[in-house]
This record gives structure tokens, C-alpha cells and sequence, in this order.
């Protein structure tokens, strides 16, 4: 079913049932072998069934949230996938190491607010600094660490071979670096 992404939305936003269903025709494998990826090592088939599930009822819920302007929907789907699927390994790695509760302690936050939010930061000027890749460069990145691609998926893929996309990593990785880190010390010069 080939239709565009605007009337697609504009078909889940007025709750027709059909669309959602064709929306997991479509993607429906690609969300699922994502899911897989994420969940290597810790989840079973059950694991990976529920929370794609949970990936398309959320859809459903957020539709109104989607952006045409900001990517294709397929994009958003996954980007909900992938999110989903990392927060189902981590409670799937918390249960297994469930620790009796010391009632006698007070919990403790894991990090604290201010840390958060730099986190936060940190991670969208690293996204913006990707964005500004070159194309071939921003593909190879996005599908090595957001899709959680082999390296020989994705040079079969853009037919390179498994050194170049492993060079080519590296190199993004050491750009990424020294720009992250040229931005802070320009940064910390103005304080």
C-alpha cells in the first residue's frame, strides 16, 4: 500500500483502524527486526512480540505527535521502536537482577537533575553535529548506531567494503570527538 506519510497520519489521526493495520503490514518487519537487534542477549521472542506491540500502540496514542516536516513516518515509527526496545532491555535487565528492598535506607537518585539536563544537551549537539555529516557519512552512522546494523549489512548495503565503513566510523567518531570537544573549550573560554 503505497500512500503518502501526510495521509497516512491524517488516516490514524481520525482512528481508522485499517490504517494502523496497513501501517504494520508495511513496517511492521522493520520494527520487529529492530526491536531483535536491541534485545540480542536478553530478551526472548515473547520479549521482542510485546514490546512491538506496545511500539504500535503507542503510535496509535501519539499520532497527533508526528511531524512531517521533521522526517518520514517510517523514521518516527522507528525512532519510537528503538526507544521502546531500549527501555524493554533495560526492565528486562532490572528484573534479573532484582536486590531484596532495604527498607531502612532512603533511595537514591541514580544522577541528579542538573546532570540530566547536560546529558540531554550534550546528546542534541552531538545529533545536530551528525545531522551536518555528509550524506554517505550521516547513513553509515545512523545505521551502525541507531538501527544497530552489522558492518557488512550496511557495506552490502551501499556497496563498500566492511573496511571503508569501518574507517569510515572511526573517522566520524574522532570528528565527533574533537568537534564535541573544540565546542566545549570554546565554551568554558566565555565563562
Amino acid at each position: 500500500m503505497e500512500e503518502s506519510d501526510n495521509r497516512w497520519a491524517e488516516r490514524l489521526r481520525s482512528g481508522e483502524p485499517a490504517a494502523l493495520a496497513a501501517l504494520i503490514d508495511a513496517y511492521g518487519a522493520n520494527v520487529y527486526s529492530l526491536i531483535g537487534r536491541v534485545l540480542q542477549g536478553c530478551g526472548n521472542k515473547e520479549d521482542i512480540e510485546e514490546c512491538a506491540s506496545d511500539v504500535f500502540v503507542s503510535v496509535w496514542h501519539r499520532i497527533r505527535e508526528y511531524d512531517a516536516s521533521r522526517g518520514s513516518l517510517k523514521t518516527w515509527l522507528l525512532i519510537i521502536a528503538k526507544y521502546r526496545a531500549l527501555d524493554c532491555r533495560r526492565s528486562i535487565i532490572r528484573e534479573a537482577r532484582i536486590a531484596p528492598i532495604d527498607w531502612r535506607t532512603e533511595p537514591v537518585a541514580s544522577e541528579d537533575t542538573e546532570r540530566s539536563v547536560l546529558r540531554k544537551a550534550e546528546m542534541d549537539e552531538v545529533w545536530g553535529m551528525v545531522d551536518r555529516l555528509p550524506t554517505l557519512d550521516r547513513t553509515i552512522f545512523y545505521r551502525a548506531y541507531f538501527y544497530y546494523e552489522s558492518q557488512e549489512t550496511i557495506a552490502r548495503d551501499l556497496g563498500l567494503t566492511r573496511k571503508a565503513v569501518e574507517n569510515r566510523l572511526r573517522r566520524i567518531r574522532r570528528l565527533l570527538k574533537a568537534r564535541l570537544y573544540s565546542e566545549r573549550e570554546e565554551g568554558l573560554s566565555w565563562s
